[in-house]
């Protein structure tokens, strides 16, 4: 079997010690890289020279280097001008450019992660059954609930282990109260569902159990067989993510391929900070009337799948239900798929009809409430009011100035 390489970008402190205190330990337990067939497997690290010092003298390296090679891809510190997902390009330009030349299973990462035992086990038994590609669902999770919760369980600490061992449902279960907002408001039965521009995945719960249904645009490529690629085309990380169209541009849709349905099988786990925005309560009236909410929403993710950020690979794996559970899967589940499954489906006319005119309704509701508000002396209102009539001033021609030119005399 050809040699699997894990690979990643990483540079800075914080995310170092993602990287060493959680990442690496979760790869490190039982059912993962130490679950890997006899092979010259590498872990690359694309990062500054700093960092790679920092990362090299750490005591989880020397338990890693029992099972594949730490390999150090230098990138430079990014600077203040730097937009950080294209900086991470730089790293995994060098990574895939690595996995594409050896003929080697490329296992995409990012430092801030954390995977399920049994997930590189998983991935083991799908290269050895010929995928090419193996997929799995990729949201964000809420970063200080959940350090918080790994911190009570002994995980997070000044005196972190060194393997970490978290199966698909503890995970599910952490993930589930250490929801990120914009995951959060995915929410299918959510009100705020139509505040994301484009929609990464619409999400729907499973009460009994604790769990949802996904259905999902955002996906991590978790396995790629660089063998089976003819030319590689890096084009994509120069200007996006591995997320990106990268996976299509190379493969297309490829014929084996693999999307991972069940946390059970393997699950990730991806955190950022939580932030937190203050709306007008009554904006939005309109889609907060449940009967009008999930007529909107409903079009708005059969629509969502048109959007230009989604190539084709996407628009087909979007189709395919992912249960993300902590129980065992039962008869509550079997009929949220169902009703998701009426949902997710080709867009029709009627559709885009109702998201037009449920979006022109709401934009006059909307106008008519900060109109209201302003007379009330709402200051929110009152900025918005005095926004539009300083631009109406300024898109108004004003008063004309006397032409100081010389008159022509008239021809004789």
């Amino acid at each position: 079997m050809q040699p699997f390489y894990f690979m990643l970008s990483v540079w800075g402190r914080a995310y170092c010690d993602f990287l060493l205190r959680l990442c690496i330990p979760s790869l490190l337990a039982g059912r993962n890289i130490p679950a890997l067939p006899d092979g010259a497997h590498k872990f690359l690290i694309a990062c500054p020279p700093e960092d790679w010092e920092y990362i090299a003298a750490h005591p989880v390296l020397a338990e890693l280097r029992q099972y594949c090679e730490p390999v150090h891809l230098e990138i430079p510190a990014p600077t203040a001008q730097d937009i950080a997902t294209l900086h991470m390009g730089k790293g995994h330009i060098l990574a895939t450019e690595r996995c594409s030349a050896d003929g080697a299973y490329g296992v995409a990462l990012t430092p801030d992660l954390v995977l399920s035992d049994g997930t590189v086990e998983a991935l083991v038994r799908s290269a050895s059954s010929g995928k090419e590609i193996v997929l799995v669902a990729a949201l964000r999770f809420a970063e200080e609930p959940l350090l918080e919760q790994l911190s009570e369980m002994g995980i997070w600490t000044d005196a972190s282990p060194l393997t970490v061992s978290l199966t698909g449902r503890q995970l599910v279960s952490l993930g589930m109260a250490a929801m990120h907002p914009e995951t959060a408001a995915l929410d299918f039965d959510a009100e705020l569902l139509m505040h994301h521009s484009v929609l990464p995945a619409t999400l729907w719960r499973v009460p009994q159990d604790g769990g949802v249904v996904v259905h999902s645009l955002s996906w991590a490529p978790l396995l790629i067989d660089y063998a089976a690629i003819g030319d590689h085309d890096i084009s994509t990380l120069q200007n996006w993510t591995m997320d990106g169209d990268y996976i299509f541009k190379n493969f297309g849709i490829p014929q084996h391929l693999e999307v991972c349905r069940d946390s059970d099988e393997m699950m990730i786990m991806s955190w950022g900070p939580s932030h937190t925005f203050v709306r007008n309560p009554y904006a939005d009236l309109l889609r907060k009337l449940p009967g009008t909410r999930r007529l909107y929403n409903a079009a708005r993710v059969r629509m969502n799948v048109q959007a230009p950020e989604f190539d084709d690979l996407k628009r087909q794996c979007v189709l395919a239900p992912v249960r993300w559970h902590v129980s065992d899967i039962d008869e509550h589940w079997l009929r949220v798929e169902e009703r998701a499954a009426r949902i997710v489906r080709s867009p029709d006319r009627k559709d885009r009809v109702v998201l037009l005119a449920l979006a022109e309704t709401q934009k006059q509701v909307d106008r008519l409430v900060v109109l209201c508000d302003f007379f009330r002396g709402k200051p929110y209102a009152q900025s918005i009011v005095h926004r539009k009539l300083a631009r109406l001033r300024g898109a108004l021609p004003g008063p004309r100035a006397p032409d100081s030119r010389p008159k022509r005399e008239k021809a004789e």
